[in-house]
């Protein structure tokens, strides 16, 4: 016979084992909700992400983009987000367009670009169409907390 834990811990194991297959949890970060241990593949969060503007030296954004394949660059610039859309292209010889690979892990996010000024080391987490990075630059010994990039659609 069993006990009453018993019969608890049953109920709570199925409880969990049937919403997390009806989607009590979304695997999608656009849902704002990445479950602990989710696997999301990169193309999940690819995409032209506009940063925080800065205004040292006259008014620019950081700019992100992800491609599909792993792929991430980043630039600053005063540009329309236009003409920042043409710059950061797969295999760009942009020498301010830093470059480098993105890791993704259980909505944390993880990756180091490198163009002809500055190496950056970025890390933080996926949060809807938003990535909230922490950042460490060599130009300057550049460092943010807390940086929010949001998804800019249709570029």
């Amino acid at each position: 016979m069993r006990g009453p834990r018993f019969c608890i811990l049953c109920l709570l194991l199925v409880t969990g084992t049937f919403a997390s297959r009806t989607g009590a949890f979304a695997e999608d970060p656009s849902k704002g909700i990445v479950p602990f241990g989710s696997k999301l593949p990169v193309a999940a969060i690819a995409g032209l992400y506009e940063g925080p503007e800065i205004k040292e030296g006259g008014s620019h954004h950081m700019y992100l983009r992800v491609l599909a394949d792993g792929t991430i660059m980043d630039l600053s610039t005063g540009d329309s987000r236009e003409n920042v859309a043409k710059r950061m292209v797969k295999g760009t010889t942009d020498k301010y367009v830093g470059v480098g690979t993105v890791k993704l892990d259980s909505g944390r996010v993880t990756f180091t670009t490198a163009n002809q000024d500055a190496t950056i080391q970025y890390q933080g987490e996926v949060s809807g169409d938003t990535l909230i990075l922490n950042w460490k630059s060599t130009y300057k010994d550049h460092v943010a907390k807390g940086e929010v990039f949001r998804l800019l659609r249709g570029l």
